[in-house]
């Protein structure tokens, strides 16, 4: 696994190290790109964002930023574990300058997302709420109203909930996606969909915000072990 004859023993056993603390790079940098790839096609956020679209929001910039952060670690991955293998000097320093740029990145996203996330939750609700309204009104283009309807129907029956708060909003014509199964249960889903919603940004986000401080804290170390592996390898 390269050279090594100029290394100290420690400097020898940071260079595995680093190698194995890429190949987990590695295998993060896929582990965040799935979950990009989940909430990007996954079937609830693609109803949240066609309301949140409705107000001038664009939910998904925060979806592509994450598999575009996935992609990247995963590249890193493999460039560190080459450059520990191979004990390239331009390799490890590219290495390890790429880290420091993307930690910088990852905390200003971190606090992008933080500052606007209370404006995307407010456009989301209030065309939800809106939607919700005018539902089936046939005073809407026919379009919209298929838009706007479906988005309701697909966030009511993954979330399982009625209405914005509660299914007072439709005014008493409730719709069927209000319903497990109207035709043999006729049970309504009793939570209103902002509780649902809120929800489910909270549990997915904590998820989110952990897998990235993982991914940070990782980054950090390896940033410094592969400063040392730099200052042992032969000029």
């Amino acid at each position: 696994m390269g050279r090594g004859g100029d290394m100290s023993c420690g400097e020898s056993c940071i260079k595995y190290i680093l190698f194995f603390f890429n190949f987990l790079f590695w295998l993060i940098g896929a582990a965040i790109l799935g979950i990009g790839l989940w909430l990007r096609f996954d079937g609830r956020m693609k109803g949240i964002a066609t309301l949140a679209e409705q107000e001038g929001q664009d939910p998904y910039a925060v979806v592509y930023f994450i598999m575009c952060l996935g992609a990247i670690v995963f590249l890193l991955g493999f460039l560190g574990c080459a450059g520990a293998c191979c004990e390239s000097k331009c390799m490890l320093g590219l290495y390890a300058g790429l880290i420091v740029l993307i930690i910088i990145l990852e905390i200003v996203a971190g606090i992008l997302a933080a500052v606007y996330k209370n404006d995307v939750e407010k456009a989301v609700m209030t065309a939800m709420t809106n939607n919700m309204v005018n539902y089936g009104d046939i005073a809407i283009a026919e379009a919209s109203r298929n838009e706007s309807s479906k988005a309701i129907d697909e966030i009511q029956q993954m979330f399982k909930c009625c209405g914005d708060t509660n299914s007072d909003v439709y005014d008493g014509q409730i719709p069927d996606s209000c319903y497990e199964d109207k035709v043999t249960t006729n049970t309504q889903f009793e939570e209103g969909c902002a509780d649902a919603i809120k929800e489910w940004l909270k549990h997915n986000m904590g998820l989110i915000i952990g897998v990235v401080c993982g991914v940070i804290g990782f980054e950090i170390l390896s940033a410094v072990m592969a400063g040392c592996v730099l200052r042992g390898i032969d000029t």
